[in-house]
């Protein structure tokens, strides 16, 4: 608003300055020109006076008759005066043709005058008298027609400049007046533009202050615009809104106080009825006096009378536990400086019978107008249950649930302590054994759950018979124990360790009145610079195992840097070999199986073949293992089954015989599960095969690690009338007594038998065929690759043979070539084409 003012009177002053100076110099001027005027109206008067002069002086001559007429004298007293006039004349400011007029003016006048002078000093020849009377008339013409022009033009002059003065002097008088008007409207303008500025706002707010003063804090001025009265308006409308909260926030203070002494009165009661009931004891101690008082509920927790114990606040703080004692004094002395909101702590205390308690203990100081606390109130309440179930919580979260063993998480804090240990000592030796229990899932899978627990917890109670004092075992989950082995003199006493271990759990178990046996893998690795993380050992470890278990069982391996390379390889052949389910990269072989009766191919083993684009052609002996721990077996095992039985019917419809042509498909462990059962019936009947025209061949160790299971499916797999084989009989350790148990069709003489003749093997291969034949079984005899060896076949009365000599696993199209030929003569067997090495 202040610039408003200012800038409107300095609108003003501006308008009325401008109108001033524009009159002051039109006024500067036309006063120089109007002296000038002046000047020149005298210089006319001095013009015409030259005039009469000249007319008075030719008067007098011509009344004068003769030269010594009395009036001579005033002759030369009027030219005297028409000197004195034209010298003064000639003493203005002319223009320069003005003044060369009047410098002949001056002339004539001289010329005049001597006329003059010679007429009057004439003689009285009348002749002479005229000739010079006449001279100085016509020299007097000359002067008075010479001075009315100069009189004349001067005139014309004036006038002309004389008009054009008066109306500068007009103009000055309408600027004057313009000014005037234009600064009567501008104040005016002003007037009404500060007034709307002013009056508006002032008057807004005198009514917005009656509206407040009348008790209607909604009071609001809606004028808005950068000057101080929107300031103004701005900041009473923040004032007024803040007026309104804060009655509204002391209304709502009153009504408060109200309910909270009605509150307080109601609080009061139930402190006086719930302090005698309540679970928590109450306590109040006073600091000015050091006297506290214990309520009932406060002396019954530790197991106390009412009217037991003093009011002295050692009742309490002497029995707090030693331990807790300090942390306790500071928690309070904060609360009572003032450093901490409330009292708040957890405690043992001692009870009567001499047996700490865990406690809770909350409490709030009073203060007075310093801040000193003057009182101090509270409750305390057993927590003992609670802090059991904490410390059972704390437990279950670092320890595992089935056997009390510590977990993954409390393993690897162990072992990251172990890594700090080695650090500050350089001859610090210690070693992670990473320990799996071989063929537990088997064990698991055929005997249950429950019985695979109590398994895994009684080879945790040997595993802790077998460690010492500072070492740590670790159960990881399933069947995977880790061990920590720390301050180790050397590398050896891990192994002896190791071996005691692998003693003891090989050692028979009895569970539920039934004893059992099994043996565990150990991977061993020890601590070295390399190593950074504790993620880093169990991997290691790990790898270990791995190698042990895939040496055989009740093995441990120590790690090297070659078994992490194969664990990459693994691990990329893995890789790999999902890519190869998704691209269609197996394909099947098939070696044939012939009859020693007809020498005709009855059937055909499949073999599965790994095409790879890099490494090329990959037997089943690299890769069949890794299926089956990452559980692809299955994938692999249901496509083998399709494309074996999709391939039988082509053949079978292109090669007729009786009876019908078969196919053996290899069964792997992982495969036996009901499932397999349903997968088997569909293969059958998606391509109208004949059960009895599909053969699926088991090894004796898949019977005898999960017999109860393979047995059931073994059935099921019967009463759908597929044939089953026993492959590599005699390499296992089946019990005979359990072998007329199972539907078994036929037996495969393993290769081992064939090819090492001559040291005791062929009579075990002329045993089993007897066995076979005892128990109405036929046999196959598999891996022959001599005509000795065929001649020997022979004499067991084996029904079929297979084996490079006959022929190697061959695709589809040399099969068939096969077929092509019919029979072969087997009494002057020739070798197969095929066979070629």
């Amino acid at each position: 608003m202040r610039r408003k003012v200012v800038m409107s009177l300095i609108s003003l002053f501006v308008c009325y300055t401008i109108g001033a100076v524009l009159s002051v110099l039109y006024i500067t001027k036309n006063t120089g020109e109007m002296n000038h005027v002046i000047r020149l109206h005298q210089v006319d008067q001095i013009r015409k006076s030259l005039v009469i002069n000249v007319y008075a002086a030719q008067s007098d001559l011509f009344r004068l008759n003769t030269p010594f007429a009395p009036d001579t004298s005033n002759i030369s007293g009027h030219m005297l005066t028409l000197e004195e006039s034209v010298r003064q004349c000639a003493s203005c400011h002319h223009t320069s043709a003005v003044g060369d007029r009047i410098k002949g003016l001056q002339s004539l006048i001289l010329n005049y005058h001597a006329a003059l002078d010679d007429y009057m000093a004439a003689a009285s020849d009348r002749t002479e008298t005229w000739r010079l009377k006449m001279n100085a008339v016509r020299i007097s013409n000359d002067i008075l027609k010479l001075t009315e022009g100069i009189s004349h033009q001067a005139s014309d002059n004036l006038e002309v400049l004389t008009g054009d003065t008066m109306k500068r002097l007009r103009d000055v008088r309408k600027i004057l007046f313009a000014t005037l008007v234009t600064t009567f409207f501008l104040a005016a303008a002003i007037a009404l533009y500060l007034k709307r500025s002013i009056t508006r706002p002032v008057s807004e707010l005198v009514e917005a202050t009656r509206t407040m003063a009348g008790g209607n804090f909604n009071a609001r001025i809606s004028y808005t615009d950068t000057s101080e009265f929107g300031e103004l308006a701005r900041h009473f409308n923040t004032m007024s809104e803040t007026v309104r909260y804060g009655y509204e926030e002391i209304r709502k203070e009153i009504i408060w106080r109200r309910e909270t002494e009605e509150a307080l009165r109601e609080s009061e009661e139930r402190y006086a009825l719930a302090s005698s009931g309540a679970n928590d004891g109450i306590w109040d101690w006073n600091l000015k006096s050091n006297r506290m008082y214990y309520s009932p509920r406060w002396k019954s927790i530790l197991g106390y009378e009412k009217d037991e114990l003093t009011d002295s606040p050692s009742e309490c703080l002497d029995r707090v536990h030693p331990d807790d004692r300090p942390h306790m004094d500071t928690a309070l002395a904060a609360h009572i400086n003032g450093h901490s909101p409330h009292y708040k702590h957890e405690h043992r205390m001692l009870n009567r019978e001499g047996v700490y308690l865990w406690v809770m203990c909350r409490g709030l100081a009073i203060r007075d107008s310093s801040g000193k606390a003057y009182r101090i109130a509270g409750s305390m309440s057993d927590i003992t249950e609670r802090k059991i179930v904490e410390e059972q919580l704390i437990f279950d979260a670092l320890h595992d649930s089935l056997t009390g063993l510590p977990n993954r998480s409390l393993f690897s804090d162990r072992l990251r302590q172990a890594m700090y240990r080695e650090k500050r000592r350089s001859d610090y030796l210690f070693a992670v054994l990473f320990l799996d229990i071989d063929r537990f899932k088997v064990f698991n899978d055929s005997l249950g759950h429950a019985m695979g627990d109590e398994l895994l917890v009684a080879v945790s109670h040997r595993l802790k018979d077998t460690i010492r004092p500072e070492d740590t075992i670790a159960r990881f989950g399933g069947d995977e124990f880790v061990i920590l082995l720390e301050d180790l003199k050397d590398k050896t006493e891990a192994v002896h360790i190791a071996e005691r271990i692998q003693a003891h759990v090989t050692l028979p178990y009895n569970i539920n009145g039934r004893e059992f046996f099994t043996s565990s893998s150990i991977g061993m690795t020890f601590n070295a610079p390399a190593y950074e993380k504790p993620e880093h050992f169990l991997r290691d470890a790990d790898i270990a195992m791995y190698c042990a278990k895939s040496k055989g069982s009740g093995r441990y391996e120590i790690f090297d840097k070659g078994m992490y390379a194969d664990a990459l390889a693994r691990m990329q052949l893995e890789t790999d070999m999902r890519q190869a389910i998704k691209r269609n990269e197996f394909l099947l072989h098939y070696q044939p199986v012939i009859s020693l009766r007809t020498g005709r191919i009855t059937g055909v083993e499949a073999l599965i073949r790994w095409q790879h684009p890099v490494r090329g052609l990959i037997y089943p002996s690299e890769f069949i293992r890794l299926a089956e721990e990452t559980g692809l077996i299955i994938y692999i095992g249901e496509w083998v089954l399709h494309e074996a039985c999709l391939r039988l019917r082509i053949w079978q419809d292109k090669f007729p015989s009786e009876p019908p042509m078969k196919m053996s498909v290899n069964m792997s462990s992982k495969q036996l599960f009901p499932h397999f059962v349903k997968a088997v019936g569909e293969a059958l009947q998606n391509n109208s095969l004949a059960p009895d025209s599909l053969v699926l061949e088991v090894t004796e160790s898949m019977l005898m690690e999960n017999a109860e299971t393979v047995s059931n499916l073994l059935l099921q797999l019967k009463e759908m009338r597929v044939q089953i084989h026993i492959d590599d009989f005699g390499t296992g350790y089946s019990s005979l007594s359990y072998l007329h148990q199972f539907p078994i069709d036929a037996l495969k003489i393993d290769r081992s038998f064939i090819k090492k003749a001559g040291s005791g093997n062929l009579e075990i291969a002329r045993a089993i065929a007897t066995l076979s034949h005892g128990l109405n079984m036929e046999v196959v005899a598999e891996g022959v690759e001599t005509e000795d060896q065929l001649a020997f076949i022979k004499t067991l009365d084996c029904e079929y043979v297979q084996g490079f000599l006959l022929s190697r696993p061959i695709e589809s199209g040399a099969v068939e070539d096969l077929l092509n030929q019919g029979r072969m003569d087997m009494a002057g067997f020739k070798k197969h084409p095929s066979a070629k090495t």
